[in-house]
């Protein structure tokens, strides 16, 4: 039978053994346990609040944000890897699906370019009627 210690184990019983170095035998050895959890869920688990009321802000506790570092470090290799091993799959893709909405892409280009100058050209028009109190408009 072997007494392997997780790390956590390991850690709060060296945090045990120097407060009790501290300060003796005044806490009983399950209250001194009880803080030492309670020390260790707030300071590494608990999301961060500052402030208070309407200027309180929360930040992510100490382990989500190390859980999300990691994640997110990995996640890019993991994403880079994927686009590089598949790039010519995904240009052909891409390709394709720009020949077949190549007639919609073309039509919007031009909608966009001739339609800035149009409106410029429309409401200079509808101005100059407004100025010869000419009741037509161009819509």
């Amino acid at each position: 039978m072997t007494n392997d210690l997780t790390p956590q184990q390991t850690f709060e019983n060296t945090l045990k053994d120097r407060i009790r170095n501290d300060i003796g035998n005044l806490i009983p050895d399950e209250l001194l346990q009880r803080l030492i959890s309670k020390t260790i869920e707030d300071v590494f688990f608990k999301d961060i609040v500052t402030g208070s009321g309407y200027d309180q802000k929360r930040k992510p506790s100490v382990f989500k944000e190390v859980v999300l570092e990691v994640l997110q470090a990995r996640v890019v290799e993991e994403t880079r890897t994927w686009l590089e091993a598949n790039k010519d799959a995904i240009g052909k893709a891409l390709v394709e699906q720009l020949n077949a909405d190549a007639e919609k892409l073309v039509l919007a280009a031009l909608t966009a370019m001739f339609n800035q100058p149009l409106m410029a050209y429309k409401n200079s028009m509808n101005e100059a009627f407004q100025r010869l109190n000419i009741s037509e408009r161009i819509y």
